[in-house]
């Protein structure tokens, strides 16, 4: 495969360190997006982006285990156990009871049910993304009455459409947007930007100090 990749700026040996997963997930579900645009059947977007948000669940537990925290998939619940949010795919909160769909052996998912009140934050996660949609906005003003902090995280967007994604996401609610990398169909080139990445972690990092003390 031909691929073409660049960065918009050199990428220091601290921030590469830093965010060295990201990296490998940028440069991996690039390459599956360029080998599924020229297959006959391309896999559903639903399925990338239940990818990428289990692959940034993998990597959000590694790297928030120093604030007592969990990362999972799932809704969030009132006192009374009942179920007030649309599916998140991905929750991080304080250790507290849960409930789970889930098989007893072999289980092919792990959906849990938590407390609004244990929730610290919420990521959702998009395959492609390059406006932000009526959904997207009423999505996060769902969430916003139950849990202060709402990311937006895709795995890639047009180039052109970062800085509009970004300020639209901020008008919407979310703290922020953030993705993995821009990619222009046309040309096949993808383009990273590390301190996008390391704003991303900061961010978040932040956030999960400052749930961790509440």
């Amino acid at each position: 495969m031909n691929s073409k990749i660049s960065s918009s700026r050199q990428t220091t040996l601290c921030q590469f360190l830093d965010t060295s997963e990201l990296q490998m997930l940028a440069y991996e579900l690039y390459e599956l997006r360029v080998r599924i645009e020229m297959a006959t059947r391309p896999i559903l977007g639903f399925v990338r982006g239940l990818y990428l948000s289990a692959r940034l669940i993998y990597a959000l537990r590694d790297r928030l285990s120093q604030y007592s925290l969990e990362v999972d998939w799932g809704h969030l619940l009132d006192a009374d156990k009942n179920y007030i949010s649309r599916e998140c795919d991905i929750i991080i909160h304080k250790a507290g009871p849960t409930t789970k769909w889930n098989g007893k052996t072999n289980s092919v998912m792990n959906f849990k049910f938590i407390r609004s009140e244990d929730a610290v934050a919420v990521i959702s996660c998009k395959s492609l993304m390059n406006s932000i949609r009526s959904r997207d906005i009423l999505y996060c003003s769902d969430l916003k009455p139950v849990v202060n902090n709402v990311l937006l995280f895709a795995e890639c967007c047009r180039p052109n459409s970062v800085a509009s994604l970004k300020r639209k996401a901020r008008d919407a609610g979310y703290a922020g947007f953030w993705h993995l990398y821009s990619y222009c169909k046309e040309t096949s080139l993808m383009e990273i930007v590390p301190e996008d990445w390391n704003e991303f972690i900061v961010t978040l990092e932040g956030i999960c100090e400052k749930g961790s003390r509440t």
